[in-house]
């Protein structure tokens, strides 16, 4: 072997650490953004406001009043208005906290989600529209696994357009479970000014559909003797 051959071989080496140290840099360097962009996401009121800036630009008009806190600790919103599709909802007071796995596969778990003074108002009928028949279930199933321990919604009320009369108002709604290929409620309890109801069980979010819900539902109307209704839900739909 040549002393040529011989001194090149040292240097390629040397190319390759060097090389090897550059990507090694290049990589951790990448790692400590994605995990400071996701602290910022989740743990500062400005990530928090960018996130929904993000989430503004989906949507015809979204605006809120005040916003406080992070994803993380929990996160605030007073007077969050929506409007999309000629519809609009809006709610006095939201709080929401949450985290975000990233290793093993993207997971959110939803701690706690509270919304209070909620109206949700109809878009107006299109008289030209027709009615098209139901031939398939849409698929509603989530991209990836959500735990939510609490959602709480209290006084929902939903309006035709152009009016103060609510054609449904729900007082209180408490729902904990998992939402991925279908949804699983560990507690769901609702609250309606002439009835209660509870469930518990899953519904498949995507085809065949299937059911295992075990519901019971409370009636209190003027002039008629309480009643309970308990149903069980099973089989595909």
């Amino acid at each position: 072997m040549s002393d040529a051959t011989t001194k090149a071989q040292p240097a390629s080496r040397r190319w390759i650490k060097r090389l090897g140290l550059v990507l090694l840099v290049v990589l951790i360097v990448a790692i400590l953004a994605a995990f400071g962009a996701y602290y910022w996401l989740t743990r500062t009121t400005s990530g928090a406001s960018f996130a929904l800036s993000q989430a503004q630009s989906a949507l015809e008009e979204m605006r809120w009043s005040s916003l406080t806190g992070s994803l993380h600790n929990g996160l605030n919103l007073s007077d969050l208005e929506v409007r999309q599709a000629s519809s609009s909802t809006r709610i006095r007071e939201a709080e929401v906290a949450a985290q975000i796995q990233l290793l093993g596969g993207i997971e959110l778990n939803i701690e706690r989600l509270a919304l209070r003074d909620i109206d949700v108002r109809m878009p107006p009928p299109d008289p030209t529209a027709e009615a098209a028949p139901i031939t398939e279930l849409p698929d509603l199933a989530s991209p990836i696994p959500v735990t939510i321990e609490s959602l709480r919604v209290d006084q929902l009320r939903v309006l035709a357009v152009e009016s103060e009369d609510p054609l449904l108002i729900v007082q209180a709604l408490d729902l904990a479970g998992r939402y991925n290929t279908a949804l699983e409620l560990d507690r769901f309890e609702l609250t309606l000014p002439e009835a209660a109801m509870t469930a518990s069980g899953q519904a498949g979010l995507s085809a065949p559909h299937r059911l295992d819900l075990q519901i019971a539902t409370t009636t209190s109307l003027e002039s008629i003797p309480e009643h309970q209704i308990d149903l069980r839900l099973t089989g595909p739909l």
